[in-house]
């Protein structure tokens, strides 16, 4: 079977389950080397693991994509390992979930002004700030971006 992501790195943030962790079997599958992040080190290796047993290389790095310290430590360590070069990266990490489903309900005056901040900061906010350390460590090369930022839907 043709392996058309060979030789290609890629980063998958919230990758231990869902949409992300279905993108990065896909691109091991296609025979990618994929890194994926997570906030638990359990559930990421069940995911490497499964990745791994279709194809390509599967690396887990726990990584909570809402502390910069630990984003650039992720894109350190991509550079480092694979000598600067990243051809995709998927921000697939969204924490908003649980207070979308809290508030739902509520007329919109109702809801905390906090909402907005919980809603976006790993959504819309971080999708332009994984790409700063992202880019910068791999100005080699040319990065594929894209972000889902609603990878849960409500009930």
């Amino acid at each position: 079977m043709a392996a058309p992501m060979k030789g290609k790195v890629c980063v998958v943030t919230g990758a231990s389950r869902g949409i992300g962790r279905g993108i990065a079997l896909q691109l091991c599958k296609a025979g990618a080397t994929v890194y994926i992040t997570g906030r638990h080190l359990d559930t990421l290796r069940v995911a490497a693991q499964e990745a791994q047993s279709l194809g390509g290389r599967c690396v887990p790095v726990v990584c909570d994509s809402s502390q910069e310290s630990e984003v650039r430590s992720l894109f350190e360590q991509v550079a480092r390992e694979q000598q600067g070069h990243l051809d995709v990266l998927v921000n697939n990490a969204y924490a908003g979930v649980q207070t979308i489903l809290n508030t739902r309900n509520k007329p919109f005056w109702e809801t905390p002004a906090s909402m907005w901040d919980d809603i976006n900061n790993v959504g819309l906010r971080w999708t332009v700030s994984l790409c700063h350390p992202g880019w910068s460590a791999v100005a080699q090369s040319q990065l594929t971006a894209t972000s889902i930022l609603l990878p849960q839907a409500p009930e």
